[in-house]
């Protein structure tokens, strides 16, 4: 049986996979740039410097042009900070993605 606290955790996971599915099923456009996000990561575990050079190399990006808008949706923050660090919170939100390990993580390879 599991305890509270991994039942607590499994389910934040859950949660923060059906925010992200919801965004995306809204900005499908999106969804590319993401996973390849999530694969280099997963492939090589960049730094918020390293993030940042990546999403600046492309012009128009949809993810950088809405960086924003997914990380308050997927924070659920309807009242966002003016001095929110939101390279890190994608990071954030990357690492989380990354480090789920649960066959119900569709943007990581099982």
């Amino acid at each position: 049986m599991k305890n509270l606290s991994a039942y607590i955790l499994e389910e934040l996971d859950d949660n923060l996979l059906w925010m992200i599915d919801k965004w995306f099923e809204l900005n499908n456009d999106h969804l590319q740039e993401f996973v390849e996000l999530i694969a280099k990561y997963n492939d090589y575990k960049f730094n918020k410097n390293e993030l940042e050079l990546e999403l600046n190399g492309y012009e128009n990006d949809p993810i950088r042009l809405q960086i924003k808008e997914f990380v308050n949706f997927v924070d659920n923050d309807i009242y966002p900070e003016d001095n929110k660090d939101y390279i890190q919170k994608l990071l954030d939100i990357i690492k989380l993605v990354c480090n789920n390990k649960s066959l119900k993580n569709k943007y990581i390879k099982h």
